[in-house]
């Protein structure tokens, strides 16, 4: 559970995020328990306001769902949202919400996340707050 790494520059999106005000919340499919012992032990924990995970019954273990259930509860616009994940899944889900979807290169790879959808794709951490530019609408205008 804690043989990974944090990826350089992750701590500092983080707390730029937070010094712009954006409220920060963690979705995995990992149980929730899990996430936030991970998150703790690698001092992450304190930039999210609530971390969501899967239960340990196996229930909000599919990314939209779980998404879907953290909307519930936060009350989070998905026109004022973005979904910074690194798997299909992450990407699958955000666009089926509205929500944008930014590919997180520095994970598992460009295909996948281009493939599931991706709007925006940061090749680092450092690139992600480019992604949050203003959404162009396509579609007639009045």
């Amino acid at each position: 559970m804690f043989e990974n790494a944090v990826y350089p520059g992750v701590p500092e999106l983080l707390a730029e995020l937070r010094l712009r005000e954006c409220r920060l919340f963690v979705t995995t499919s990992k149980p929730t328990p899990f996430a936030v012992a991970i998150l703790e032990h690698f001092q992450l924990h304190h930039f999210f306001e609530e971390i969501f995970g899967s239960k340990l019954d196996g229930s909000l273990s599919e990314k939209v769902d779980l998404l879907s259930y953290v909307r519930r509860q936060v009350g989070f616009t998905p026109t004022s949202s973005a979904l910074v994940g690194d798997r299909k899944f992450d990407i699958t889900a955000a666009r089926t919400l509205g929500i944008l979807a930014i590919g997180a290169l520095w994970g598992y790879g460009r295909a996948e996340l281009v493939e599931a959808g991706a709007e925006r794709l940061a090749e680092s951490p450092g690139r992600v707050l480019e992604s949050f530019a203003v959404r162009q609408v396509s579609g007639p205008t009045a």
